[in-house]
């Protein structure tokens, strides 16, 4: 029991320094840094405000055309809060919270093949000198982590995940005005987690062709189900994991309501389930996926979509063939350089041209996704691979005067985390073992220093743009009105 307590105290001690850092992060000098509101927000407001007293609407025309999930969310936080800044941006700041926790879950629950070592253990009785052997190699692989300098037992890698995650001026950019941006990333990552809580209920065979670190023991597996202390019957085991699947299909048909890039979305979950050989769990979560969709695609089947058929060069028929492949290709370069030479023009997006990511970020970024591609035959690799690759695949099919879009690719940025730490996994096998203690300092050190970085670039660099970008200096309550009367 007291290896449990430890473990627990460890794990809500991570979640208490996570949350207070986001928190911190969204809410400092909120609602002056960006001080004006967007046209966007302006927009959405009145949006939201249309839907009041009236039968639900999977759709709006107004704002050039959205789903409307989002906006009874903001017509909720205007109910409570009234209808000023605070309320309009509030929404947004709180899924850029939520989506920290659930990170941290997802990681959780993918990286935990360490902290099983001693339940393990403990489920099989130990004899010979082959058990011993594979207990100092295991000691040997785990030991040593960054996260250890804090105190903490476990859940190195998901600590580490969640707090690149957090201090990205990418992500928490968006968590600080009423775009939907992590709304959307929400929805998805409760899909993704309970999509892993039906494979960690029932767990997988290790991989023995991924390659361990000598730092971090890199192949992420659920315990194995031998020593998975289940109550009931495998007959009960099979409903709960009905269960995960019904809500994985739940909150991918809720992204699909979302914002737009959510619609493709689902293809990552049941691409997964197929890669996992478990496509008899595919009807479950088809099954809710399937219901939550159903309205808004009977209306788009009836009414396309305008703002599709507005950003998207597919649907446009003047655009010849050729065009479009030349459209294709110019977008994939534009958003390839985005991440570490040329990043989005928009100031509300970015810091005009900066990159997506810092120097540091994006070089372990590069690493982890070519040890990525490599190990793929990694299940957890091609969940991320093709997680990356659906993200982007949105802005790819606008037209390239718009790109690179680090909206549009907003999602893509737990993939990169997860590429992060692969990078900085394999970096660090080749550090000697005399040296090790040394260079989780310096890992520590440099990871702070990345956050520091991020959050001054956007306090003092990105600051100074918004005063252009963001160009209603009234607030919401007085533009509603004004437009009201």
């Amino acid at each position: 029991m007291t290896f449990i307590n430890t473990i627990m105290k460890n794990v809500i001690f991570q979640l208490i320094i996570l949350i207070g850092l986001s928190i911190f992060i969204t809410f400092y000098q909120f609602n002056h840094v960006p001080k004006n509101l967007n046209f966007d927000e302006v927009e959405f407001t009145k949006l939201s405000l249309s839907l009041q007293g009236k039968p639900y609407v999977p759709y709006s025309k107004l704002a050039t055309g959205h789903s409307t999930l989002y906006f009874y969310v903001l017509l909720g936080s205007f109910k409570l809060f009234g209808i000023n800044n605070f309320a309009l941006r509030f929404p947004s700041a709180l899924f850029g919270i939520l989506n920290v926790i659930i990170i941290y879950l997802i990681f959780h629950i993918i990286f935990k093949t360490k902290s099983n070592f001693k339940n393990n253990v403990i489920a099989s009785p130990l004899s010979g000198r082959g058990n011993l052997v594979n207990i100092r190699r295991l000691i040997g692989n785990g030991i040593a982590t960054l996260t250890r300098l804090s105190g903490f037992a476990r859940d190195d890698k998901a600590f580490i995940l969640a707090f690149i995650f957090l201090s990205l001026r990418w992500y928490f950019n968006f968590s600080r005005f009423a775009f939907e941006a992590t709304f959307l990333l929400f929805l998805e990552l409760c899909s993704l987690f309970f999509l892993l809580k039906v494979k960690c209920h029932f767990g997988e065979r290790s991989d023995s062709r991924i390659k361990h670190s000598r730092f971090w023991s890199s192949s992420p597996r659920c315990r194995p189900w031998r020593t998975l202390p289940l109550a009931g019957s495998f007959g009960e085991a099979g409903q709960s994991d009905v269960f995960f699947l019904l809500l994985s299909g739940l909150f991918a048909g809720l992204a699909f309501n979302s914002y737009t890039p959510g619609r493709i979305f689902f293809l990552v979950p049941l691409f997964y389930l197929f890669i996992t050989k478990n496509k008899t769990k595919i009807l479950p979560f088809l099954i809710s996926f399937i219901i939550l969709t159903m309205p808004l695609s009977f209306y788009l089947i009836r009414n396309p979509d305008i703002r599709v058929n507005q950003q998207s060069f597919l649907t446009n028929n003047s655009v010849s063939i050729t065009n479009k492949f030349s459209y294709l290709g110019q977008n994939i370069v534009k958003t390839a350089l985005m991440f570490n030479v040329r990043g989005d023009v928009n100031g509300r997006h970015n810091y005009p041209l900066k990159s997506a990511l810092n120097p540091l970020i994006g070089i372990l970024f590069l690493v982890g996704l070519i040890v990525g591609i490599h190990q793929r035959q990694n299940k957890t690799n091609q969940l991320f691979l093709i997680y990356f690759i659906i993200s982007l695949i949105p802005t790819l099919l606008t037209y390239p005067h718009e790109n690179p879009h680090m909206l549009r690719t907003f999602t893509v940025i737990p993939s990169i985390v997860y590429f992060i730490v692969l990078g900085l996994q394999w970096l660090t096998k080749f550090i000697p073992n005399q040296y090790r203690k040394i260079s989780i300092y310096i890992v520590f050190m440099l990871l702070i220093l990345s956050a520091i970085y991020e959050i001054r670039t956007y306090f003092y660099y990105q600051n100074q743009v918004f005063k252009q970008a963001f160009e209603i200096k009234k607030d919401i309550s007085q533009v509603i009105e004004k437009d009201s009367l």
